[in-house]
């Protein structure tokens, strides 16, 4: 039943047109027509390698990194492979159909991956996307040693053998596909001056590419499907069209590209999937398109090189200290393009959006450590970049509110303690599916001193743990309020929410209040209207959050915070907790009408976790408030510092 749920929710957020144009003609085309790729005789794709004037850069400028980066390939020549943060050791053959958890295989056959019971299918894919081949071709580049591009190719090649085209989960999806082609692309600038990489090889890797390229070009994720999946999908179709002389793939993948700028990106730069993480992403395959045409001579579309200004902006304006945005909405921890592990992947993001934008505004601080934007621009525009960047130290263009896409940012130094906070009153995600946001209406997030304090939980899991996937993204993982047991937004699957909380901003004064309203709880039997206010209160250090329920009706109201679970938590007082933080305290005094428990780790209501990597969760502690309702109320929240 569950099954058949979940198909008739998810034709529900089909237009006509999608049901007919996509679904059911990509259904009996690949029933009635065998899959056929018409491969030139002369396939010769245009690489481009890195050249010796690179490694001379890198030798000097770079050194550091050499074992680093010596030690990495080391672990993959022994199969050891980290994927999700964690190491896996792999035997001496990889197959690469099978579920390294498990120990179950994907037959060669089509098969739902939201049922088949070899395993998670993103287990299989992260493994498959050959992200960590780069560390292969890094240290053949640098060292000459031909042990590492022999590894490289013979992985490559077995990956073609075990994976007739067209078969099988790693033929499934078009994403998938794309993340690894952009991983062999560049893995090939690495190894192109291997002697092992024979004229033989080399075609039979290129028509492989060509057939994946040609596999995206017929299974584009259009319509409701055509969130940041379709933008990776996009970039490997136009760079293997660039590379393959395909005109028409690449003047296609660039038509679509810039149609879709204003359809993933909110006027103010937010991301229209309402996820820090997916909007870099869709950043950085921008990016790489904006590369090769560069590269190439050729001319970005304005629209694109916009898209890319009023993203940095927004990505720029909430990076914490550590380099890494808030986890709000999804998280899958993965990366579109794997060159360095030395640097904040965020902050390469906007280093390079500064290069192609022309803009300085973005450029980072210790961008002389941003191992990724070198490899991508080379030696001479590195230097270039890092001098701009010193021009133009001082003045970082950030933005503290961001009305469309519904993200308002509070700052206040209270007795040395620099205070943040991000709110959020935005969209539940990228309509109709709003697959990758969360039920988090009204939460915030706030750092002390650059340190995370109260926190989003993260995400943890996608598609085989459904009760934990409930948990993460549902309501109670979230600093906010929840009604009678139930979520904000309804769920109906894992990428698919069949009821979107609407929320909005009614007042926002920079540096001091901001003040929103959610109509979540509307649908109820006695509808509640959640109105939250957020304000700094200078003279006493407090920051104060008052929450009102506007209802005519009984209700249980839930109010939760979430602490990083790298600090202790002791309860000081009726309804009071302090928080120990390097060098100070924080107390959190919630509202004396509520019933409070504090949460550590426990797995059966669930309430105390944290994920800061996909696949892992982490006990920490939550603090839940909780009372009964018949009325209209309102609780005081007082933080203090």
């Amino acid at each position: 039943m569950q099954k058949v749920s979940w198909y008739l929710n998810r034709i529900r957020v089909m237009s006509i047109r999608e049901i007919l144009t996509m679904r059911i003609y990509r259904f009996l085309r690949d029933i009635l027509i065998k899959p056929r790729v018409k491969i030139p005789k002369e396939l010769l794709l245009d690489i481009r390698p890195f050249g010796d004037e690179q490694r001379e850069f890198y030798l000097t400028h770079f050194s550091a990194l050499q074992k680093d980066i010596a030690r990495e390939a080391d672990s993959v020549m022994e199969n050891r492979i980290k994927l999700f943060g964690a190491e896996i050791v792999f035997p001496k053959d990889i197959k690469w159909n099978r579920d390294f958890r498990t120990g179950k295989i994907w037959p060669l056959q089509k098969v739902n991956y939201h049922t088949f019971q070899a395993g998670d299918p993103k287990d299989i894919w992260e493994l498959n996307r050959h992200q960590f081949l780069s560390a292969l071709g890094k240290a053949f580049f640098l060292s000459k040693d031909e042990h590492y591009a022999v590894k490289a190719l013979s992985i490559i090649e077995s990956w073609i053998e075990q994976n007739p085209a067209y078969r099988g989960i790693n033929w499934t999806s078009a994403f998938e596909a794309a993340l690894r082609i952009l991983s062999w692309l560049f893995t090939l600038k690495y190894i192109s001056s291997s002697k092992a990489l024979t004229p033989a090889k080399y075609k039979k890797i290129c028509e492989s590419l060509f057939r994946q390229a040609d596999h995206i070009r017929r299974n584009l994720s259009l319509y409701s499907s055509a969130n940041n999946h379709l933008i990776g999908e996009l970039t490997a179709l136009g760079l293997i069209g660039l590379s393959a002389n395909q005109a028409k793939w690449s003047a296609k993948a660039l038509h679509l590209l810039k149609e879709q700028v204003d359809l993933q990106l909110h006027p103010d730069g937010v991301g229209i999937e309402q996820s820090p993480f997916y909007h870099a992403h869709v950043m950085e395959y921008n990016i790489l398109i904006a590369l090769a045409l560069k590269e190439r001579g050729l001319i970005l579309p304005e629209k694109i090189r916009n898209g890319l200004e009023r993203g940095s902006l927004f990505l720029q304006s909430i990076l914490a200290e550590n380099g890494r945005p808030p986890q709000i909405g999804d998280n899958d921890s993965g990366e579109v393009l794997k060159l360095s592990s030395n640097y904040s992947n965020f902050k390469s993001i906007l280093n390079l959006a500064s290069f192609i934008t022309g803009k300085n505004e973005h450029i980072q601080e210790d961008i002389q450590l941003d191992e990724k934007t070198f490899w991508l621009i080379g030696g001479d525009n590195f230097r270039a970049l890092i001098e701009r960047g010193k021009r133009n130290e001082t003045n970082k263009a950030v933005r503290f509110a961001f009305p469309s896409g519904g993200y308002y940012i509070l700052e206040k130094s209270f007795a040395g303690a620099k205070v943040r906070l991000i709110f959020d009153c935005g969209p539940l995600g990228m309509k109709p599916m709003a697959g990758h946001g969360h039920a988090d209406a009204l939460s915030f997030v706030l750092y002390v001193n650059g340190l995370p304090v109260l926190i989003d939980p993260g995400t943890y899991t996608y598609y085989k743990n459904p009760f934990w996937r409930e948990y993460f993204r549902g309501t109670a993982a979230h600093n906010t309020i929840r009604v009678d047991g139930e979520n904000q937004s309804e769920f109906a699957g894992e990428f698919l929410a069949s009821y979107h909380a609407q929320s909005k901003c009614l007042e926002w004064k920079e540096g001091e209040r901001v003040s929103g309203v959610h109509s979540g709880y509307g649908r109820l039997r006695n509808p509640v209207l959640h109105r939250r206010t957020i304000s700094f209160e200078d003279q006493s250090h407090i920051l104060r959050i008052s929450d009102t329920l506007e209802t005519r009706g009984p209700h249980l109201i839930e109010q939760f915070f979430h602490l990083n679970n790298h600090l202790a938590i002791t309860e000081s007082g009726e309804n009071s907790f302090e928080i120990k933080l390097p060098q100070r305290m924080m107390t959190v005094r919630m509202d004396q009408s509520l019933k409070v428990t504090l949460y550590y780790g426990d797995e059966i209501i669930p309430l105390g976790w944290q994920s800061k990597s996909f696949g892992l969760k982490e006990r920490s502690f939550s603090l839940a408030g909780r009372r009964r309702i018949a009325s209209t109320t309102t609780l005081i929240t007082k933080i203090y510092f």
